[in-house]
């Protein structure tokens, strides 16, 4: 009596995937400001009243 081993192959393969996501995200940040302005004149209209020198009659 003769025992053979006869050995049988079966070959195998394992493929892991490693998925990789990325992720956009925009942001749009907006401030707002304000201005206030203000501005003058000045009118002169006719002389100026002097108070140390009241108009004299007959204007002189």
């Amino acid at each position: 009596m003769y025992n053979n081993v006869v050995t049988h192959v079966h070959p195998s393969h394992t493929t892991t995937f490693n998925k990789h996501m990325i992720h956009h995200q925009y942001y749009f940040p907006h401030t707002e400001s304000y201005v206030n302005k203000c501005c003058e004149t000045h009118t002169m209209c006719g002389f100026p009243f002097n108070p140390c020198c009241p108009p004299r009659p007959f204007g002189y």
